[in-house]
C-alpha cells in the first residue's frame, strides 16, 4: 500500500500535467468571448484542472503553431510551481483577452452582462497578481526577440547609469583635486610671503654690509698701524733691554768688587778691634 504522502504527490503530478496540456491548448487557440461564461466557475481556486480542461475543450479551435512557441509554452508550465497560482493566472489572462475583444467590438456588438467576480480574499488576489507577473516574465524571457528588445532597451539605461556613475566619480575626484589645488595655492602664497620676507632681510643685510664694509676697512687700517707701531716699540724695548742687561752685568761686577772690599775692611776692623781691646786690657793690668 502507498502512503498518503505518495498519493498526494502523484495527484499533484497529475494536476501539473493537466495544467501543461491546458496551457498548450491556450497557446493553440486564444480564448474568445463565450469562454468566460464557461471557464468562470471552473477557474476558481478550489476547482480541479480537469474541469477547466473539459470546459475549454468544448470551445477550442485549431490553429497552426510553431515548434519554438510550443517549447516556450512547455517551459512556461514547467516554471510554475504552484498549480493554484497557475489557475488564478489563467483566469486573469482569460479576463484580459475577453476585455480586449469587448473593447475592439464595443460599438458594433451589444454589451453583454459581466459575470460576478469570484469572491477571493485579499491574500489570494495578491498571490494571483504575483503569479500573473511571474507567467508574463517567464514568457517574455523565453522569447529571443523579447530578449533582444529588452537588451536594446536596457543598454541605454545601463549606459546612462554608467555615465551617471562616471560623472559622479569624476565630480568627486574633481572636488578632491580642487581641494588639493586650493591647499597648494594656499601653501604657495605662504611660501611667497616667506620668500618676500627673506628677500627683504637679504636686502637689509646688503645695505648693512655696504655701511659696515668701509668701517671694517678703516678699522683694519687702524689696527695695522697699531700693529706696526707696536712692532717698532718692541724693537726699541728689545734694544733697551739689551742695554739694561749689559748695565746690570756691569753693576753686578761692581757690587761684587764692593762686597769684597767691605769684607776686607770688616776683617781689618775686626783685627784692629782685637788689638785695641788687647792694648786696653794690658793697660789696666799694668
Amino acid at each position: 500500500m502507498s502512503s498518503p504522502d505518495a498519493s498526494k504527490s502523484s495527484r499533484r503530478e497529475g494536476e501539473g500535467m493537466l495544467m501543461m496540456l491546458l496551457v498548450l491548448l491556450l497557446q493553440l487557440a486564444p480564448p474568445i468571448l463565450p469562454i468566460r461564461e464557461i471557464l468562470l466557475p471552473a477557474t476558481k481556486p478550489n476547482s480541479q484542472p480537469l474541469q477547466i480542461l473539459l470546459a475549454y475543450l468544448k470551445i477550442m479551435t485549431t490553429r497552426s503553431h510553431s515548434l519554438k512557441e510550443l517549447v516556450s509554452s512547455v517551459s512556461l508550465v514547467k516554471a510554475v510551481d504552484n498549480v493554484d497560482f497557475f489557475k488564478l493566472a489563467l483566469y486573469q489572462l482569460n479576463e484580459r483577452a475577453c476585455h480586449d475583444r469587448e473593447g475592439s467590438t464595443g460599438s458594433t456588438q451589444p454589451a453583454q452582462a459581466q459575470p460576478a467576480a469570484p469572491e477571493v480574499q485579499t491574500a489570494t488576489s495578491t498571490r494571483s497578481i504575483v503569479a500573473a507577473k511571474k507567467v508574463e516574465v517567464i514568457r517574455i524571457s523565453s522569447d529571443p526577440t523579447q530578449k533582444k528588445k529588452r537588451k536594446a532597451t536596457q543598454e541605454p539605461l545601463v549606459s546612462s547609469k554608467r555615465s551617471k556613475r562616471k560623472k559622479a566619480a569624476a565630480s568627486t575626484e574633481l572636488q578632491v583635486l580642487q581641494e588639493k589645488f586650493d591647499e597648494v595655492v594656499k601653501s604657495h602664497k605662504e611660501l611667497t610671503f616667506l620668500l618676500a620676507e627673506v628677500e627683504k632681510m637679504a636686502e637689509d643685510d646688503k645695505a648693512k654690509a655696504k655701511i659696515l664694509l668701509p668701517k671694517s676697512r678703516a678699522s683694519m687700517r687702524q689696527l695695522q698701524r697699531y700693529n706696526d707701531d707696536l712692532k717698532l716699540d718692541l724693537l726699541c724695548f728689545t734694544e733697551k733691554n739689551k742695554e739694561l742687561t749689559t748695565k746690570r752685568g756691569i753693576l753686578l761686577i761692581k757690587r761684587n768688587s764692593l762686597r769684597d772690599k767691605v769684607q776686607k775692611m770688616e776683617k781689618e776692623n775686626k783685627f784692629l778691634g782685637e788689638e785695641v781691646i788687647n792694648e786696653h786690657v794690658l793697660d789696666r793690668l799694668m
